[in-house]
């Protein structure tokens, strides 16, 4: 009797071969609230604004029986920030499983170390430890730095006739955002020189260190 070959059908390695089941995983789904993929403008050296505190939640859940249903896991959070220097930042967060879910405990990260001044990019990416469930959010953070100044001669005589003209000077780092300026002198909304009423100083977009006087 011939050995079969390779080819040739073998009932005793068939007879072998078991099947296996996979269930498939739930659709578990990861969401956030609190932040959103809007522009942030910082002013540098303030570092506790709301822009560089980033405040929000994550939650973990799954329909099932036409409901909804969360789920409790322990997460990370990775913060990557590209900042206005070409730098590339990151740093990973594991989270208890008691930030999941829970609108009363709020998830809170300050990102102000790793901006530059300009335009810096900013991404949340959300995973749980224990399924494949995971989120990401980007959003633009503008650090900002700006000076006001002005200057006043206090040695010209001023009658009480005389308006008193004060020159006020803008210097900023950023000159693609309008800047509303209100100037007030002796606590009275200033007026613009050659104007009669009362007016808000509009910056443009295009002029980076402007001067009025009022």
């Amino acid at each position: 009797m011939n050995n079969p070959s390779s080819s040739e059908y073998d009932p005793d390695a068939s007879a072998s071969l078991e099947l296996f089941n996979f269930e498939r995983p739930a659709d578990t789904v990861m969401t956030y609230t609190g932040i959103n993929n809007s522009p942030k403008y910082i002013i540098y050296g303030d570092s506790e604004s709301e822009a560089s505190n980033l405040k929000y939640n994550v939650y973990l859940s799954k329909e099932q029986g036409g409901g909804v249903v969360y789920e409790s896991d322990s997460f990370t959070v990775t913060y990557t920030i590209l900042d206005a220097n070409g730098n590339s930042h990151t740093d990973v967060v594991e989270y208890r499983p008691d930030y999941l879910n829970n609108s009363n405990a709020k998830i809170e990260y300050n990102i102000y170390k790793f901006l530059a001044i300009g335009k810096n990019e900013v991404t949340l990416t959300m995973k749980a430890k224990n399924s494949s469930a995971k989120n990401s959010i980007n959003f633009s953070v503008y650090m900002l730095q700006f000076e006001i100044s002005s200057s006043f001669n206090y040695a010209k005589h001023w009658n009480s006739a005389q308006d008193i003209e004060v020159p006020v000077s803008v210097k900023r780092s950023n000159a693609n955002l309008t800047l509303t300026i209100d100037v007030y002198i002796d606590g009275e909304y200033a007026t613009l020189s050659g104007t009669t009423s009362a007016s808000t100083w509009q910056v443009t977009t295009s002029e980076l260190n402007p001067s009025r006087t009022f």
